[in-house]
């Protein structure tokens, strides 16, 4: 990843200026002279989701989107995973004709022997 000095100054994607800590010339300052800031500077914190290093800067949103993309699949295997393993604790817990009718109820009928049965 880039090191931290380089991402404090960087084109932004929608102002399309050089961006320095969230905030751009076009963006203005209030009253008191406190510069405006971009609603897409972020605060994220956190184990970066390819390696094993921890976050912890402010960056645009637009560029931690692919890192909190990857993060978010990599939760959603994870409980996909956790959740078949579930389901499968409890189909071997029931008893053997429940297991059976469960079995029958989810046998995909070949599309050929449907057609048959309906035209008959």
């Amino acid at each position: 990843m880039e090191s931290e000095i380089k991402r404090q100054v960087m084109i932004c994607p929608h102002y399309k200026e050089p961006c320095v800590n969230g905030h751009t010339k076009s963006m203005g300052e209030d009253a008191n002279g406190t510069p405006h800031i971009c609603r897409f500077w972020i605060h994220v914190s956190g184990k970066d989701p390819q390696s094993t290093k921890q976050l912890d800067w402010f960056d645009c949103a637009t560029s931690w989107l692919p890192v909190l993309l990857i993060e978010n699949a990599q939760m959603i295997r994870q409980n996909t995973a956790s959740v078949d393993k579930t389901a499968n604790i409890f189909y071997e817990a029931l008893p053997a004709d429940v297991r059976e009718r469960v079995a029958l109820t989810y046998t995909v009928t070949p599309a050929n022997n449907l057609l048959e049965e309906t035209t008959k």
